[in-house]
């Protein structure tokens, strides 16, 4: 202990199971990015939203892939920081998340203030979906 610098003992084991978590994510990312463009491309989605327009089918898929590339980014930023021990990286990863954290508290903020309006869309979701 002392003159290294690099981690050892616990230190060590959250440098890995941080780059592990974060590589998952890194995988979460590529699938959604992966399903995002099946969604644009194969025909069984468009017959699906026979009844709906196909430029919502587009904006769905395109906003699938914009979320899966961010996750993407995200976890290419934790696995490298944490491994490399980047101090760059990591405060990257943690910009990123902070972000996400406050976007995530200012969305459900805006929904418990509109509830009314937010449980009148969940309504007409649930009938639409019921009626097919």
């Amino acid at each position: 202990m002392g003159s290294g610098s690099g981690l050892s003992g616990c230190f060590a084991c959250i440098k890995y199971l941080m780059f592990a978590f974060n590589f998952i994510f890194w995988l979460i990312g590529c699938a959604l990015v992966g399903f995002g463009i099946w969604v644009l491309v194969d025909d069984t989605f468009k017959e699906l939203a026979a009844d709906t327009s196909f430029a919502a089918l587009q904006y769905a898929g395109i906003g699938i892939i914009v979320v899966g590339c961010v996750i993407m980014i995200i976890g290419f930023f934790g696995c490298c920081g944490a491994i490399r021990e980047s101090k760059c990286l990591l405060v990257s990863f943690f910009v990123c998340m902070f972000i996400l954290f406050a976007g995530l508290i200012a969305v459900g903020t805006l929904c418990f203030i509109r509830k009314d309006e937010v449980s009148m869309c969940k309504c007409k979701l649930h009938i639409r979906l019921s009626c097919r």
